[in-house]
């Protein structure tokens, strides 16, 4: 029988389950998929805004008018 795909061996070397998904969430986010994911969401939200503050306007824009 092989043992290669002995789930007994699928450990996580003792790591809390939460400083875990903490460490792959920031894996995902720093590295070039996410930082390239993160630039063509910044860049169709700046295309449909016509401008880089635009989508923030809601907040920002009444308090300056008054």
């Amino acid at each position: 029988m092989d043992l290669t795909l002995d789930p007994a061996r699928f450990t996580t070397s003792a790591i809390p389950m939460r400083q875990l998904l903490t460490g792959l969430a920031l894996g995902g986010l720093i590295g070039i998929p996410g930082i390239a994911t993160a630039l063509v969401a910044l860049a169709t939200v700046w295309t449909w805004a016509r401008g880089p503050f635009r989508p923030l306007r809601p907040w920002w824009g009444p308090p300056l008018e008054s």
